[in-house]
């Protein structure tokens, strides 16, 4: 069953706000609204009204579409996990001229970091 657009928005303001490395606090003073709205945001008791993404992206400093789009953290994490490292992925796939590039490099290292104890060990080569 595919998540609903509060769980999705949840999550990835979650999951935004954590790799910018701003508290609620932070986020609260760059956007101008209260800590309370924003942690309300994300525990899914509150929906951001329309004209507040914008304000929460350019906070932010993504786009607004990153904030409802669906698997932005299995997206980085299917990335992750690619032949690849995450970087390497990014770096193809994110051109120089991309405003915020450096901000969604860091934010595929933050999910490979979180999400390090997740992934399963190698199986080492028998002899």
């Amino acid at each position: 069953m595919p998540d609903s657009l509060t769980s999705i928005i949840r999550k990835n303001f979650k999951l935004l706000r954590a790799a910018r490395g701003f508290t609620q606090e932070k986020l609260a003073e760059r956007t101008g609204l209260s800590k309370n709205y924003i942690a309300e945001i994300e525990t899914g008791r509150k929906y951001p009204a329309k004209e507040k993404f914008e304000i929460f992206a350019a906070a932010l400093g993504v786009e607004p579409w990153m904030l409802i789009y669906p698997r932005l953290d299995s997206w980085l994490d299917a990335e992750r996990r690619s032949d690849p490292g995450v970087m390497e992925v990014l770096e193809r796939i994110v051109p120089p001229s991309t405003p915020n590039r450096e901000f969604y490099l860091r934010l595929g290292e933050f999910v490979r970091e979180n999400t390090a104890a997740e992934r399963p060990k190698p199986d080492k080569p028998s002899r």
